[in-house]
């Protein structure tokens, strides 16, 4: 795809910014990331015509081992069909449902971004991975269903540290969990942010089993 020749064949290892079209809609298809150790940026360009949208119907992921130093996502609506009001999983989609056997990512950022109707946004699953830094800033989402805004859903994967702050969250059924992982994060920061209608079901904001942070704020 074309993404994966920009990161192996013409940009190898270095920082990447994609400024996509006020007002237009991408479709978000599966994308397997290779390795590279630049940063991958996707940005709403100057415009009087709204945010682009990421029309998502499947996923970001990351190949075995692969080795990336970060995506970030700025100015983007990701959304996606819009859901029947009886489906509680919100249309089953995922920003980034991660499956790679030891892949690692430095940095996944959202900055000024809406984000909805998912199952979740960052789920690690199948094999060990570990994502060093989680980033949400200045973003609201809204009915994100059970796999929450990040949930470590496998043994051996680990969200290191997450950062939160400026951001609106409604309707989220689960927020930050490590679901079958036993490796809380070293740290958790947020700050300045809102919830309204989650979690749900007596859930706590973080809820990690096993092992305690390092420091929560």
């Amino acid at each position: 795809n074309c993404l994966d020749s920009l990161m192996t064949q013409a940009y190898p290892d270095k920082n990447i910014t994609i400024v996509l079209e006020g007002g237009m809609k991408y479709r978000l298809k599966a994308t397997k990331l290779h390795s590279t150790a630049g940063v991958i940026t996707f940005v709403t360009g100057q415009t009087l015509a709204g945010y682009a949208e990421f029309e998502v119907n499947s996923n970001f992921d990351l190949d075995t081992e692969a080795q990336v130093g970060g995506l970030i996502f700025e100015k983007i609506n990701i959304w996606g069909a819009q859901p029947a009001a009886s489906d509680g999983n919100f249309g089953g989609q995922y920003v980034f449902n991660m499956a790679g056997k030891g892949s690692k990512i430095d940095l996944i950022r959202f900055v000024g971004c809406d984000i909805k109707w998912k199952r979740g946004v960052l789920r690690q699953k199948d094999n060990a991975s570990t994502v060093v830094k989680f980033e949400i800033d200045n973003c609201t989402l809204d009915s994100i269903a059970g796999y929450g805004i990040a949930n470590s859903d496998k043994e051996g994967c680990v969200v290191q540290n997450i950062i939160v702050t400026n951001s609106t969250f409604s309707t989220c059924k689960v927020l930050f969990t490590n679901t079958k992982g036993k490796t809380a994060p070293n740290s958790i920061i947020i700050e300045n942010c809102t919830f309204g209608n989650c979690p749900q079901g007596g859930k706590f904001i973080t809820d990690f089993k096993d092992e305690a942070t390092e420091s929560a704020e």
